[in-house]
């Protein structure tokens, strides 16, 4: 209710983003940030985008970056790295840093936290459009700037999405009316 206060994204569409990235947080990745693919020879975070900025991250927050688990790469490109249950790869949440820490009182906030994750979710989705519409933002999320050009990215990722959130909104609704 605080992230959809913060960035008016409904609670079940951010929390059928997380279903889908992350399992609600119980697969944030089997990688390390430094683990070469062995088919591909490339590591699993782009070495000159997003490393540097993990291992600063990281280091403010007092944690030791081989001790975290990131996504590898798949199919869908070349790299992987993404952090935390709202999986997002370490210059994307560098772009919401200052945004996620004036809503979290954190500084840094950490892409781990459960809390932070909502909040940088529904400020990604806001800022790609959500409160108009879902599916296109949720494809927005997965695929970023690629997300039309790609049927996947609209038409399974998204439709995928905005059914999970209708059935979490099922049961948000269900709650609220027992409690009422």
């Amino acid at each position: 209710r605080a992230a959809e206060g913060a960035t008016g994204i409904r609670p079940a569409f951010i929390l059928a983003i997380l279903d889908r990235e992350s399992a609600l947080g119980q697969n944030v990745g089997r990688c390390k940030y430094n683990q070469v693919n062995s088919v591909t020879g490339k590591p699993a975070m782009h070495p000159t985008r997003d490393l540097p900025y993990i291992l600063d991250l990281t280091g403010r927050l007092g944690i030791r970056p081989e001790t975290l688990f990131v996504s590898c790469a798949n199919s869908d490109g070349p790299y992987g790295g993404a952090m935390g249950p709202a999986q997002f790869i370490p210059s994307t949440w560098k772009l919401y840093e200052e945004r996620l820490s004036a809503l979290t009182n954190s500084r840094p906030p950490s892409p781990w936290n459960n809390g932070h994750a909502m909040f940088a979710t529904g400020l990604y989705l806001k800022d790609a459009g959500a409160l108009s519409n879902e599916k296109a933002a949720a494809a927005k999320y997965y695929c970023g700037s690629r997300w039309n050009r790609n049927w996947v990215c609209l038409n399974v990722y998204g439709a995928a999405v905005v059914r999970k959130a209708a059935s979490f909104q099922e049961d948000i609704d269900l709650l609220k009316n027992a409690s009422a």
